[in-house]
């Protein structure tokens, strides 16, 4: 089987489990396509080793196995260490179901063919890194050191350092038209993951594929978001445990008109509706092109007098392209940043004070 050909069966797996970000645990894709697997500890309670006819003292990191009625269960060494490397045991042997190397034996443990020459253990190797820890990706999202990889997939160091070398190979490439049917199908599959940008001043986060301004505060300095970042990124690292902010937003239908009036709360709005007919509030949001003191026109700016960016985010206070002020920032339907995460801070607390305090009186000083 060709390379691209592997390649290509890994993502088709992505597809039918519906993948969207890293890292990826080969546990619940085995689940979703119904291949069971069972640890070594298990399998020395059962006795499976014996009717399976294996030595469990055989060093082997898991194999793979088909039983008469096609059903594959995939074997690993669950004591095995670093716990990382058990990751892409299960997605390599998960390679050999995908790529049909058990057609026609009931049983292969990696230890029965040499490695080195066989050809279906190098293609499920490809499988299995193409699976969790996809070069394509990083290649994205602008990060290639071994170590960066190795906290954002969940494997080992040495796994890690392969890709690494890949991503450096692949990026003099991104632009060659052999790849861009691959880099279209990550762009697409994903876009939440590739694009999730977290604002370093205002801590919202947000999806965005060109974002050059925060919409909650138009700040400049927009970083790449991921839950795993602290273990690799020193600002992530001294932010750790300080909450990601969200930042209401309101519904909006397909067409991004808010579902009601903001300032009002008239419903009746008609789809070629730009503002309310009640209270004549923007009921779309969108780019203004003024920088200056907001509501310092008596009437607001028209979309056309904008940057061109017709449609933003109903929580939006700035444009993401230009960084002008909003129509619904601009007409005071929207708190400033500040106050809203300084009032969301203070619910939380009052939140914790409302709770019951339970009476810590000891029993000797209860008078009865």
């Amino acid at each position: 089987m060709r390379l691209s050909e592997t390649f290509d069966r890994a993502r088709e797996v992505m597809l039918r489990t519906e993948l969207h970000s890293l890292p990826i645990n080969p546990f619940y894709v085995c689940e979703k396509l119904n291949i069971l697997v069972i640890p070594y500890s298990e399998m020395r309670t059962d006795g499976l080793f014996e009717r399976i006819g294996l030595d469990p003292n055989d060093n082997v990191d898991g194999f793979c196995y088909k039983d008469d009625s096609n059903h594959f269960v995939i074997f690993y060494d669950d004591a095995r260490t670093p716990k990382e490397r058990i990751n892409f045991t299960i997605a390599h042997e998960l390679g050999h179901i995908v790529l049909g190397h058990l057609k026609n034996v009931t049983m292969r443990p990696r230890y029965m063919t040499n490695r080195r020459n066989d050809p279906r253990e190098r293609e499920a190797d490809a499988f299995a890194g193409e699976l969790i820890r996809p070069p394509i990706l990083f290649v994205l999202i602008g990060w290639q050191l071994p170590h960066h990889i190795r906290a954002i997939c969940n494997i080992t160091y040495e796994a890690a350092a392969v890709c690494s070398k890949q991503v450096q190979i692949l990026r003099k490439k991104r632009d060659h038209p052999y790849y861009f049917k691959d880099f279209k199908f990550y762009r697409e599959q994903f876009f939440d993951f590739i694009y999730a940008k977290q604002c370093r001043r205002c801590r919202h986060v947000f999806i965005d594929d060109s974002a050059k301004f925060c919409p909650i505060c138009a700040c400049k300095f927009l970083s790449w978001f991921h839950e795993r970042l602290s273990m690799i990124d020193p600002f992530a690292a001294e932010t750790k445990g300080a909450p990601v902010l969200k930042y209401k937003d309101y519904p909006v239908n397909d067409k991004m008109q808010v579902m009601h009036c903001l300032r009002c709360d008239n419903e009746d709005l008609s789809p070629d509706d730009r503002f309310c007919k009640i209270c004549g509030a923007p009921v779309y949001n969108y780019c203004t092109g003024q920088c200056g003191d907001i509501g310092s026109c008596a009437r607001i700016p028209d979309y056309d007098q904008g940057c061109g960016v017709t449609f933003l985010p109903s929580n939006a206070r700035f444009c993401t392209s230009c960084g002008c002020v909003s129509a619904f920032y601009y007409a005071g339907l929207l708190q400033h940043w500040e106050k809203e995460r300084d009032d969301s801070q203070n619910d939380v607390l009052m939140s914790i004070s409302d709770q019951p305090h339970w009476n810590t009186t000891p029993d000797d000083d209860i008078p009865f």
